[in-house]
């Protein structure tokens, strides 16, 4: 008999005493053949999902992180046990107030699985497209940020549909958000305006990940994307963080991008040096540019800019097309040469030291940018 003192006791709370009351030895037998059968399926859910990485792997050509292997056969046979138990609750000795409480926790658990496996999922296809695209694409960001929002996105359904399980009125919730929704967002207002940054980081791709970027008085190498921040590697090797939010209005300027690297070299020389001897050299120097495959065709300038009281200044501006910067300083190095060389070929001398004017300097490039 159910003492008084209970009847006063929430509705729930009388709910678990009468699950646990109508709990006998049958119950218990029934709970444990459903639990050894779940195993059972586990096994095969397990295997069934192993045999299909290998199946695609096999046909696809495509390696999945172990990572990724482990976690789809773990969630493949947790949804597999899951749904065999469901299916065994009907046959179960148990009222319908057990089943309903059992229904309810096998539901949760095919909701882990789903979730778990759907991570899994995801990060395998994030990986295969980082391993198609390599490193130069715009892909590259599904890392730090795409596939952080699908995360966050997964577990969001995922809480909504276990508050629905346990009969939560979601509804009722949403409305009550509309007037706090409010007051959370204008305190997260900062949070929000880093999470748009990073959208527009995303479909904008003003850089990407090793790209040498400045911006406003920040300069150096991105290193990390998140969903919040940017991390960018100056020069000096110091690690900035910068909010995402920054970027909606700054101005990005990414030397990564260049198509080609501009070089700009003036070089002055005497009145005393023959006309005829300074067109054939800049004839020369117009002639190795020509037939070089990594300067950029019909670009190249050689010809004389200015005369002043120092003398005759002749500019060589060209435009080399190459990866990194130990390739670009190799080739300005040989054009400063050859330049030399051809004038000591034709007689000429120099009345002061070459000028080299790149852009941005070269004291400011790190060999890691390229």
């Amino acid at each position: 008999m159910i003492p008084l003192a209970w009847l006063s006791q929430p509705k729930w709370l009388r709910e678990i005493d009468d699950i646990a009351r109508g709990f006998g030895p049958d119950q218990a037998f029934g709970v444990f053949r459903i639990l050894l059968f779940a195993a059972c399926a586990y096994g095969v859910g397990f295997g069934l999902a192993a045999l299909a990485i290998k199946l695609s792997r096999r046909f696809s050509g495509q390696e999945i992180a172990p990572r990724n292997r482990r976690s789809i056969r773990g969630a493949a046979g947790l949804l597999t046990a899951t749904w065999w138990a469901d299916q065994l609750l009907a046959f179960g000795p148990f009222n319908a107030l057990q089943r309903t409480v059992l229904n309810s926790l096998t539901d949760v658990m095919s909701l882990i699985g789903a979730g778990w496996l759907a991570f899994a999922l995801w990060d395998t296809v994030c990986d295969a497209i980082i391993e198609r695209t390599g490193n130069q694409r715009a892909e590259r960001l599904l890392i730090p940020v795409t596939r952080k929002l699908v995360r966050v996105l997964i577990v969001s359904v995922a809480a909504i549909v276990s508050l629905s399980i346990f009969g939560v009125n979601i509804a009722g919730i949403v409305a009550g958000l509309g007037i706090g929704g409010i007051v959370v967002a204008l305190a997260a207002k900062d949070s929000v305006e880093n999470v748009f940054g990073s959208v527009t980081i995303l479909f904008d791709t003003p850089f990407k990940l090793g790209d040498w970027v400045r911006i406003d008085k920040i300069e150096g190498v991105v290193e990390e994307i998140n969903l919040r921040s940017t991390r960018i590697r100056t020069f000096e090797d110091t690690l900035i963080t910068l909010p995402n939010a920054n970027l909606i209005r700054a101005s990005v300027e990414n030397f990564g991008a260049r198509r080609s690297r501009r070089q700009r070299v003036t070089m002055r020389l005497p009145y005393g040096n023959p006309p005829d001897g300074i067109e054939a050299w800049t004839y020369d120097l117009r002639s190795y540019l020509a037939e070089q495959s990594e300067v950029t065709p019909d670009r190249s300038i050689v010809a004389i800019s200015e005369v002043n009281d120092g003398g005759v200044v002749v500019l060589i501006q060209t435009y080399f097309e190459v990866e990194s910067q130990a390739e670009e300083l190799e080739l300005r190095q040989r054009l400063v040469l050859h330049a030399i060389e051809r004038a000591n070929a034709r007689g000429l001398s120099f009345a002061a030291a070459p000028t080299v004017v790149v852009n941005p300097p070269i004291d400011r490039a790190a060999e890691s940018v390229g």
